[in-house]
């Protein structure tokens, strides 16, 4: 089993990787999440994920050494086709949860790049996916300040909503990955893991 960096500093994201036994390291990066936003969200998200891995902060190995580095990134779409990021502020919060509670879709890419350190990492082969999970919500208007008091993560993660914790009795339907509505695939991950020879 080789070394794998997580570039993400999303708890969510951390626990989930934490979940499937694999040894990590958390790194960070450079990278402004400022791209073009294209028609079709798994482009758009995977173009995200992309850069992130373009601008990772990845320390010095040793001559010879292999390492996986892992990037990933969420957005939200409402039924009108509008994507919904990271609230702002709780009034955007709420905006984007009336907007997405009807039918909303978490959109989840990631990077996951094999690297080998030759005086400087050289990238020798990448696996990207992305997911589309479907979800509906019963979260009238009257619930909607006591959900974002009990759960303050809601303003770190795309829609303002989570699935998750407190966030679980809203979700009146979820189709697709679960683990891709939180933030990281790890189905699509375990296979990307494999086909990049990280068990080898």
């Amino acid at each position: 089993m080789h070394k794998l960096y997580l570039a993400s500093q999303s708890p969510t994201r951390q626990q989930l990787l934490a979940s499937t036994g694999i040894p990590f390291a958390t790194i960070s990066h450079s990278a402004s999440e400022e791209v073009d936003p294209h028609p079709d969200p798994k482009t758009y998200v995977l173009s995200i994920s992309r850069q992130k891995l373009e601008h990772v902060q990845l320390p010095p190995g040793y001559p010879g050494e292999v390492a996986f580095v892992l990037t990933a990134d969420s957005l939200c779409l409402d039924a009108t086709g509008r994507y919904h990021a990271k609230p702002v502020d709780r009034a955007d919060a709420v905006a984007q949860i009336k907007a997405l509670r009807d039918y909303g879709r978490v959109v989840t890419a990631f990077c996951l790049a094999k690297r080998q350190w030759d005086n400087k990492w050289v990238t020798l082969d990448c696996h990207e996916d992305a997911v589309i999970v479907e979800y509906r919500l019963d979260l009238p208007d009257h619930w909607i300040e006591t959900y974002l008091d009990r759960m303050p993560l809601a303003l770190q993660v795309s829609g303002g909503y989570t699935v998750e914790g407190y966030g679980a009795q809203f979700c009146k339907s979820i189709n697709g990955s679960y683990s891709g509505a939180l933030g990281l695939p790890l189905s699509e991950l375990r296979n990307g893991l494999e086909q990049l020879g990280f068990w080898g």
